[in-house]
């Protein structure tokens, strides 16, 4: 089978895909151009955002929530504060 087997955590195939079994541990950029899957993602960053393009995450194109979103701190559109932690929406209090 055409691949190529570093060690039983790691192979790499002839049509260049790379499998890992255990973690992945890099000091430069990683990136990709498809879709990135899995369990759940979980970043330690913890750059404050203070515009749309600072922060922990930042993401160029939009973003589709099928599920729940929790704000912890104030929430912005554009340059408006539409959210603070005093908030009170629909008789709830944020």
């Amino acid at each position: 089978s055409n691949k190529v087997i570093v060690n039983s955590n790691l192979t790499v195939n002839t049509s260049g895909v790379l499998r890992v079994a255990g973690n992945v541990n890099t000091a430069g950029l990683v990136s990709a151009t498809g879709n990135i899957t899995g369990g759940n993602i979980i970043v330690v960053g913890t750059t404050t955002s203070t515009s749309t393009t600072t922060g922990a995450i930042t993401v160029a194109g939009g973003v589709g929530i099928a599920g729940n979103l929790y704000v912890g701190g104030n929430a912005y559109a554009g340059s408006y504060q539409i959210l603070t932690t005093n908030s009170v929406v629909d008789g709830g209090t944020f």
